[in-house]
């Protein structure tokens, strides 16, 4: 786009940093103020910086102003709802009913007998996977059954076939009972 003033030729029009302006920036009939530097004319009174946005930041349909003109938002909130968002939150309006998954909230599986022993081989006892990304509290109870002077029992979580947290141990039933406790472990989706 350029300009012609008083005899000067053609002179092109940039903002400020000598940037050059799209052909659909200045709209027919609209009052500007420029300036000749010797060699181009420049706009003035833009307004700044526009920073990094892009059209993925603005809500989808609202428009946003960059150096190269009006940009127009892609950001689509249609499926934002109360029941995916976090109760305490509220976003564009929209405030959350989900309570968060806190270790000890929900009860993912309950196994309440069993027997978990193969000579000196650890045997797994349940297995269970879990769909969220999250620290849950591993609750256990584990004993040696009937009368079994100085044996050791052993119980420890296992994640992805390997050991994870604290290894358990209790020898000698009539002296020690059983061992019984919780251990907040943290796991990915679908481990």
């Amino acid at each position: 786009m350029t300009l012609n003033v008083d005899g000067l030729g053609a002179k092109p029009i940039r903002r400020n940093g000598d940037i050059a302006i799209p052909s659909n920036y200045i709209e027919a009939g609209g009052v500007y103020s420029v300036i000749y530097d010797g060699a181009n004319f420049i706009l003035l009174d833009e307004g700044g910086d526009y920073g990094n946005i892009t059209s993925s930041d603005v809500r989808q349909g609202k428009t946003y102003g960059t150096v190269n003109g009006l940009g127009t938002g892609t950001l689509n909130l249609s499926q934002l709802t109360p029941s995916n968002i976090r109760r305490g939150v509220t976003i564009d309006g929209v405030a959350g009913t989900v309570d968060p998954l806190l270790p000890g909230n929900y009860e993912v599986i309950k196994q309440t007998r069993g027997y978990g022993y193969e000579g000196n081989l650890p045997k797994r006892y349940c297995k269970i996977g879990v769909g969220i990304s999250a620290i849950y509290r591993v609750r256990m109870q584990f004993g040696i059954a009937g009368s079994s002077p100085n044996k050791t029992a052993y119980a420890q979580i296992y994640r992805n076939g390997k050991p994870y947290g604290t290894i358990r141990s209790i020898t000698d039933y009539y002296t020690n009972g059983s061992w019984e406790g919780e251990e907040d472990l943290y796991f990915a989706s679908g481990e």
